[in-house]
């Protein structure tokens, strides 16, 4: 009787274990996949602006053109039954 109680927990206890191992193996994955994608980030904004017409990922880019004020369209919250 007294094994029965010890061994139910154990097989209960083995797939609970495998699972957090599994989820703690990812999150050093993702840590890692995670500090390259920063790496990536620091390094395209650090360079010089690039044109708009071909940009790389996260790049700050530069736009010249002038503002067209007649274009202008202001947008507010539309209200349906009085409750947005």
């Amino acid at each position: 009787m007294r094994w029965q109680r010890i061994v139910l927990p154990s097989f209960l206890a083995l797939p609970m274990l495998a699972v957090m191992l599994g989820l703690g193996i990812w999150q050093v994955q993702r840590m890692g996949w995670k500090s390259a994608l920063l790496q990536e980030l620091a390094a395209a904004q650090a360079g010089p602006p690039v044109s708009a017409d071909n940009p790389a990922p996260f790049a700050h880019i530069m736009a010249i053109g002038r503002f067209r004020h007649d274009l202008e369209l202001l947008l507010g919250v539309r209200l349906l039954d009085r409750s947005p």
